[in-house]
C-alpha cells in the first residue's frame, strides 16, 4: 500500500511573484490566493467521479491534458500527487508544485472556480530517481459530470418516490446519490434547517435552482412545504433550470429562460412545477441564471415580502453584472457548503441588503460591512476590496 505524508501545512499561489499582487496593509495576510493543504492520508468518498492528469517526475505541465468541458460540469476537488526522492541543492518542491497548479489553471477555465479545494500528497515510496519515475505524479480531479437527459430522469424518479412514496418502497440517501451517477454534492439538510430557523420570514418568494445535482434540496423544499402548507408562509415560487435545453452558446444574460413560476398552497402542485422545470432542462455549464430568476420572480410577485434564493454554491451566476437590477433584499441558502462560500453569492447578499445562510449559521449583518472591512463566516475570513469579496488567509 502506498503511503502519503504531510510535507507542508499551507501553500498559497501568491507564493510566486505576480505582476499585480494584491496585498492587505498587513504583510501577514495574503489575498485572493488559492489555498493548498497537505494531508498525511488521501480521503475516500463514495460514488465520486474522477480522472487523472499525469505529470513527468519533475514536470511542470500536464502530459495528457484533454478536453474536459464536454464531460465535466463542475470540479470540486483537485489533488496533486508528487514524490521527493532526493533533495538537490537549490531545489524547491513547494515552488514546483505551485507552478504546476498555476499551469493547470491557465489551461482550462474549469480550474478557476474559486470553490475548488486543492490539496497535495507526497508519495513516500520513492527510493531513488529511477524508481520515482515509475510512480504516478500528477493531478487527481474530482468532479460533477455534465447532467444528461438520463440523469435528469433518474433524479425525477427519486423525487417522485420521496414525495409520493409507495407504501413498501423507500430510497436511502446513499441510494439517491449513487443511482444518478453523479458525484454527490455535500448533501445536508440546509434548506429545511434554514427555513425552520428563520420563522420571522413571511410572504415568501422562493427562487430555487433546479439544475443537475440540486434534486436533494428540491426534495427538502417540497417536504418542508408539505409540512408547512397550512401556515401559508409561501406566496410564490420561481424555479429555474438555466435555459431549458438551450445550448450554452445561445444563453444570453437576463434572457436565458427556463423559468417556471407558481402561486399555490398545494405541495402536490409545487411538486408538479418542479417536475416540469426539471423535465424541461437541467443546465449545462457552470453558470446559472440566478439573477434573471430573482428579477422575474419579484416582477411577478411584487407584494412578496421576503425573497429566498436556494443556490448551488459551486455555480457562478451568468447574469452577475445585473445584480443592481434586483429591487429587494435576497436571503441566500447555500447548498453544498464546504467551508467556503462562492464570492458572487456573498456579493449578492451584501449588495441587495440580504443575508447568507448555511446549515449552521445565519449571517444577517453582511450588508452592514463596508469597503476594506472583513467578515468571518465559519472559519473563513472575507475582505471587501474594490466591490469584491476576497478570501483572506493568515500566514
Amino acid at each position: 500500500m502506498r503511503t502519503y505524508q504531510i510535507v507542508f501545512g499551507i501553500m498559497l499561489i501568491c507564493y510566486l511573484p505576480r505582476q499585480n499582487p494584491i496585498w492587505a496593509q498587513s504583510s501577514e495576510v495574503c489575498l485572493d490566493a488559492v489555498e493548498v493543504t497537505s494531508s498525511p492520508k488521501r480521503p475516500s468518498y463514495e460514488n465520486e467521479l474522477q480522472l487523472k492528469l499525469e505529470l513527468d517526475f519533475n514536470g511542470k505541465k500536464v502530459k495528457n491534458l484533454i478536453d474536459l468541458n464536454s464531460s465535466i460540469e463542475t470540479i470540486t476537488r483537485v489533488e496533486l500527487i508528487y514524490s521527493v526522492c532526493k533533495h538537490q541543492l537549490g531545489f524547491n518542491q513547494d515552488r514546483l508544485n505551485t507552478e504546476r497548479i498555476k499551469n493547470l489553471k491557465k489551461n482550462n477555465k474549469l480550474f478557476s472556480n474559486p470553490m475548488i479545494q486543492w490539496s497535495t500528497y507526497e508519495n513516500k515510496n520513492c527510493i531513488n530517481r529511477e524508481e520515482g519515475k515509475k510512480l504516478f505524479h500528477g493531478f487527481i480531479v474530482h468532479y460533477r459530470p455534465t447532467p444528461t437527459t438520463e440523469s435528469s430522469k433518474k433524479e425525477l424518479d427519486i423525487i417522485r418516490t420521496k414525495i409520493f412514496p409507495e407504501p413498501t418502497k423507500s430510497i436511502s440517501t446513499k441510494e439517491d446519490l449513487s443511482s444518478c451517477g453523479h458525484q454527490p454534492i455535500l448533501k445536508d439538510e440546509v434548506v429545511e434547517k434554514v427555513l425552520e430557523r428563520n420563522k420571522q420570514w413571511s410572504e415568501l418568494l422562493i427562487v430555487a435552482d433546479l439544475t443537475g445535482s440540486m434534486y436533494p434540496y428540491t426534495i427538502q423544499l417540497i417536504t418542508w412545504f408539505k409540512l408547512k402548507s397550512l401556515d401559508k408562509k409561501v406566496k410564490s415560487l420561481m424555479f429555474f433550470n438555466d435555459g431549458d435545453l438551450k445550448p450554452d452558446k445561445d444563453k444570453i444574460p437576463l434572457s436565458t429562460g427556463g423559468l417556471y413560476f407558481g402561486q399555490t398552497s398545494s405541495y402536490e402542485d409545487i411538486a408538479k412545477i418542479a417536475e416540469k422545470t426539471m423535465s424541461s432542462g437541467y443546465g449545462g455549464d457552470i453558470e446559472e441564471n440566478d439573477v434573471e430568476a430573482v428579477i422575474s420572480g419579484i416582477e411577478k410577485c411584487s407584494t412578496c415580502k421576503d425573497v429566498i434564493l436556494i443556490a448551488d454554491n459551486y455555480a457562478s451566476m451568468r447574469d452577475f453584472k445585473f445584480i443592481e437590477k434586483i429591487t429587494k433584499p435576497v436571503h441566500i441558502i447555500i447548498c453544498g457548503y464546504n467551508g467556503l462560500i462562492h464570492p458572487e453569492y456573498l456579493y449578492l447578499a451584501w449588495k441587495t441588503g440580504g443575508s447568507i445562510h448555511t446549515i449552521e449559521e445565519d449571517i444577517s449583518n453582511i450588508s452592514k460591512i463596508h469597503e476594506g472591512e472583513t467578515i468571518k463566516i465559519g472559519k473563513q475570513n472575507y475582505l471587501i476590496k474594490n466591490q469584491k469579496f476576497i478570501r483572506i488567509k493568515e500566514i
